[in-house]
């Protein structure tokens, strides 16, 4: 079993080969290298469905993270929306 702290770093991964391969395939198909774009336009589209498929496996385990300051300009956001509302004239 592959530990939750690695997929990050696997995510990652995934969605660079997809980049990767996607701006492969760019240049294949243009100098007309029509087998070569189909191969890595489905090699990209496998690593971007397993991208998906790790992202949301990773997120639905780990949970929600919250950092300290995330929390603090939330609230700090939200004040000055309800600020500014108030001083145009919304309730």
């Amino acid at each position: 079993m592959i530990p939750l702290s690695d997929f990050p770093a696997i995510d990652a991964a995934l969605n660079g080969t997809s980049a990767l391969l996607l701006t492969l395939g760019y240049f294949f198909i243009r100098r007309k290298k029509i087998r070569a774009h189909k191969v890595c336009m489905l090699s990209a589209f496998a690593a971007s469905s397993l991208f998906l498929v790790c992202y949301i496996w990773y997120h639905a385990y780990q949970g929600v993270t919250r950092f300290p300051r995330q929390v603090e300009q939330s609230a700090l956001a939200k004040k000055r929306l309800k600020d500014y509302l108030e001083s145009n004239g919304f309730p």
